[in-house]
């Protein structure tokens, strides 16, 4: 990772490549929730993060499952 070279040509250091993926882990969803449980209701918004973990736990489930080749 350390001195890879970017579109330009010009290359980055460590450090900058570990903010690129610390912004591609987080992302403005983690910056936006609060906004949207303030929004749209606490009762509803915690049942749709339950909901949502829900669905991601299973699709991880039957993708460790599945035999790949």
């Amino acid at each position: 990772m350390p001195e890879q070279i970017t579109e330009t040509g010009a290359t980055y250091s460590r450090a900058v490549g570990l903010i690129y993926i610390f912004n591609l882990i987080v992302g403005t969803g983690a910056l936006t929730m609060p906004n949207a449980f303030s929004t749209s209701g606490w009762l509803l918004s915690l049942i749709t993060v339950i909901l949502l973990a829900i669905i991601s736990y299973l699709d991880s489930e039957i993708l460790l499952q599945k035999q790949w080749p």
